[in-house]
């Protein structure tokens, strides 16, 4: 995952402002970290957005929303 599929799943998951908000706020415990800090400190993408899908609960198949065609992910969100 690259920062910016980072971005685009986390936008079409939660919504643009909401997804930024949680970015922001959420501390994720197994990174002891909000999002924005584990990615400031160089970690990967990937890694961050399991971590907030498990942290929020959601379905486990969003882990690889941004390998999804197109076409199926309206599907798949929350």
């Amino acid at each position: 995952m690259r920062s910016s599929e980072f971005t685009e799943v986390l936008e079409e998951v939660l919504g643009s402002a909401y997804g930024r908000s949680v970015a922001a706020d959420l501390y994720l415990r197994e990174l002891s970290a909000t999002a924005n800090e584990a990615l400031e400190r160089g970690e990967k993408p990937q890694l961050v957005w399991s971590a907030l899908v498990r942290e929020l609960d959601l379905d486990p198949r969003l882990e690889w929303l941004h390998r999804a065609d197109v076409r199926d992910r309206g599907a798949r969100r929350r």
